[in-house]
């Protein structure tokens, strides 16, 4: 039997497993690494080169439900978005918990959408992307403010996929007002402390509990029946692609402020 070169990475909280699939993998690859600490995987992709990662979908914090191996799926393709994995699991809940999510269909739009494209970068003033969703949404006006910036703010970007970011954070919001009584999205624009150039979405929605909001980034994570829970993880990621980041600043049933921050300003 020729043993093949290349790096398997597997990652399961189970000790037994991990011996196992080594001893079974060992005469055909010729480098196999084994992980039981799920917090271990950034730090090992980062400095590695995996052909395919084996990825367990239930750690002991989530014992079968498989939410916590799609979360570190996520952060495996953030930092290697070419990577092969595989997704393992003994439990049949986790196969309930993705046919009853979308998941299956979710998986495959996840990567269909995660080709993200290399952006193609230009230097495009703040007030661009502010009049293309006003114009997109003209017919939520009554809904969405748009306030244009007058300090001519200017941000190295790729038009395209910063307009998808910005749909997608008006779609939240708008979803996040459809029960108010008189709902108010705003869209503007400004500069932070550290003096990056950011764009900011306000909503006087529902508010978003601090314990949900850094898992709204999470790929599938959502708290609407009918989303996907892909929208804000693809923006995220986008944003990574910029050297910049989304964040949001929000309390239970008191409205939400998503941002989109850029890595650099250009004047």
């Amino acid at each position: 039997m020729t043993i093949r070169q290349g790096k398997i990475l597997i990652v399961d909280d189970n000790e037994d497993i991990l011996f196992t699939l080594k001893m079974l993998l060992r005469p055909r690859v010729e480098n196999i690494t084994t992980c039981s600490d799920p917090k271990e995987i950034n730090r090992l992709v980062s400095r590695n080169q995996y052909d395919v990662i084996l990825l367990d979908m239930n750690f002991t914090t989530d014992a079968v439900s498989g939410k916590e191996g799609f979360y570190w799926l996520e952060r495996i393709l953030e930092i290697a978005p070419d990577t092969v994995v595989i997704l393992i699991t003994a439990y049949s809940d986790t196969t309930i918990f993705c046919r009853s999510n979308g998941l299956v269909h979710s998986i495959e739009s996840y990567r269909k959408v995660t080709g993200i494209p290399i952006p193609v970068l230009e230097i495009i003033s703040v007030n661009y992307f502010l009049n293309d969703i006003c114009l997109l949404f003209k017919n939520l006006e009554d809904k969405i403010k748009i306030i244009p910036t007058t300090a001519h703010l200017q941000v190295i970007a790729d038009k395209g996929l910063i307009e998808q970011v910005l749909i997608n954070l008006i779609e939240n919001a708008l979803d996040a007002t459809r029960h108010c009584s008189r709902p108010r999205i705003e869209l503007s624009a400004g500069i932070n402390e550290e003096g990056k150039t950011f764009i900011r979405a306000s909503d006087n929605g529902t508010g978003i509990q601090v314990e949900v909001q850094e898992r709204i980034f999470i790929l599938f994570f959502t708290t609407k029946p009918s989303s996907s829970g892909i929208g804000l993880s693809i923006s995220r990621q986008i944003m990574h692609m910029h050297k910049g980041y989304l964040s949001v600043l929000s309390e239970d049933g008191q409205g939400s402020r998503l941002f989109v921050t850029f890595g650099s300003i250009q004047k």
